[in-house]
C-alpha cells in the first residue's frame, strides 16, 4: 500500500485551498476544486503556476469579475530583461467599466477625441478619453491621452483589428488610462487587453522555440501530483502550435517528472 506524500509546513502554505464549492455561488473565488483550478490553467491563466494562480484569484475577488465567463485572465509573456515570463492580469474595457462602475462613483465616460495628420482620418495619432467620477456629489472630469506610436503592436499577428479598426482600439487604450487614472484603487495592477499588445515581443522562430522548450520543462518540473502532469500531457498532445519533435520532448521531460513523483508517493 503506497503512503501518503509528506508535505512540509511551507509547501502547504503555498497550497491553493481546495474545496467542493461553486465558484458562481461562493464569495472567495480562491476555494476551487482541483478540476477547476486546472480548468482555469489550461484556459485563462495558461502556464500559472499556483503562486501566480492564487495571486490571480485574490484579483478576481478584489475586482468582482468571473475568470470561467472570460471577464479577467492572466496573460504570461516573455521578458527579455528579465530572461523569464512574467505575468499580468489582463481584462476587457467592459471589464474595466463594470470594476469602475461598482465603486459607486463612476459617472461614464465620453467619445474619444483624435488628433490626426493633416489630410488623413483613419489612422490617428493620438486618442483622449475623458472619464467622470462622482466625489461628495461632485462631478470630476479626468482625461488621459493614448499615443499610436506606443501603443500599435510591433507583432503582425496582432495588427489586425489595429488597421481594422485604428480609432476603436487607440479609444479603448485611452479610456484604460483614463479609468486607471481615475479609479487607482481598484484598477491599478490590472490591464486590458489593447494596452498590452505593444508589450509582446517580438522573437526569432529560434528564440520562440527556445523560450516554449524552457518554459514548459519548468512549468512539468514544477507538477506536485499525477494529475496535474497529466492534464499537462493533455494539452502538448492537443497543442496544434508544437511541432512533434517539441512534444516528444516535453512528454519525455512529464515521464521524468512522474517517476520523480512516484518515488515520493512511495517513500
Amino acid at each position: 500500500m503506497a503512503k501518503a506524500k509528506k508535505t512540509t509546513k511551507k509547501e502547504e502554505e503555498k497550497e491553493i485551498i481546495v474545496q467542493e464549492v461553486d465558484i458562481t455561488k461562493q464569495e472567495d473565488p480562491a476555494l476551487l476544486t482541483r478540476d477547476r483550478i486546472n480548468l482555469l490553467k489550461r484556459t485563462v491563466a495558461r502556464g500559472a503556476d499556483d503562486d501566480e494562480l492564487q495571486m490571480f484569484l485574490m484579483v478576481c475577488k478584489r475586482t468582482g469579475l468571473d475568470p470561467f465567463t472570460k471577464q479577467i485572465h492572466l496573460v504570461k509573456r516573455w521578458s527579455k530583461a528579465e530572461g523569464r515570463e512574467i505575468a499580468t492580469i489582463q481584462t476587457g474595457i467592459d471589464g474595466y467599466r463594470a470594476i469602475a462602475e461598482r465603486t459607486g462613483g463612476y459617472g461614464g465616460s465620453d467619445d474619444a477625441t483624435f488628433n490626426f495628420i493633416e489630410g488623413q482620418d483613419r489612422i490617428p495619432v493620438s486618442a483622449t478619453v475623458k472619464v467622470y467620477k462622482v466625489i461628495k456629489n461632485k462631478v470630476i472630469e479626468i482625461k488621459a491621452t493614448a499615443y499610436w506610436d506606443e501603443f500599435f503592436p510591433a507583432q503582425e499577428k496582432l495588427q489586425f483589428m489595429w488597421k481594422k479598426m485604428p480609432r476603436l482600439m487607440l479609444a479603448k487604450c485611452a479610456e484604460s488610462l483614463a479609468l486607471r487614472k481615475a479609479f487607482p484603487n481598484v484598477l491599478s495592477g490590472i490591464y486590458t487587453e489593447e494596452e498590452m499588445h505593444q508589450s509582446e515581443p517580438v522573437l526569432t522562430e529560434k528564440e520562440e522555440k527556445t523560450n516554449t522548450m524552457e518554459n514548459s520543462k519548468k512549468y512539468i518540473f514544477k507538477a506536485k501530483n499525477i494529475d496535474d502532469l497529466n492534464d499537462m500531457k493533455e494539452r502538448i498532445n492537443v497543442a496544434g502550435d508544437l511541432d512533434a519533435e517539441t512534444k516528444k520532448k516535453l512528454l519525455a521531460f512529464c515521464k521524468q517528472r512522474e517517476e520523480e513523483l512516484n518515488n515520493i508517493i512511495e517513500q
